[in-house]
C-alpha cells in the first residue's frame, strides 16, 4: 500500500496530466481515497480551476443555445409561437 505522502503526490501529478478530470484509484472511505481527494482539490484550487471545463455563462451560455428556452414561458404554458 502506497504511503499518504506518495497518494499526495500522485493525485498532485494526475490533476495535471489528466488535464482536470477526477479519478480517483483508491477505495472510497479509505485514508488514501481521502488523501487523492484533497491533494487533487488543492491542486485545482493552485491551477485556479483552469483545467476543467466550465459550463459557459451569461450571454455565451445564451448564445449556445444553454438557455434559449424562457422556463417561466413554457410553465405558463406560452411559447415564441404563442406571442406572435
Amino acid at each position: 500500500m502506497a504511503g499518504i505522502d506518495e497518494v499526495k503526490a500522485k493525485a498532485a501529478s494526475d490533476y495535471q496530466t489528466c488535464k482536470g478530470v477526477y479519478r480517483n484509484p483508491h477505495p472510497a472511505g479509505t485514508d488514501e481515497f481521502n488523501a487523492y481527494e484533497r491533494s487533487w482539490m488543492q491542486s485545482l484550487k493552485r491551477d485556479e480551476a483552469r483545467l476543467v471545463d466550465k459550463p459557459p455563462q451569461g450571454r455565451q451560455a445564451t448564445k449556445q443555445g444553454v438557455a434559449s428556452v424562457n422556463l417561466y414561458a413554457l410553465a405558463k404554458g406560452k411559447t415564441d409561437r404563442s406571442f406572435k
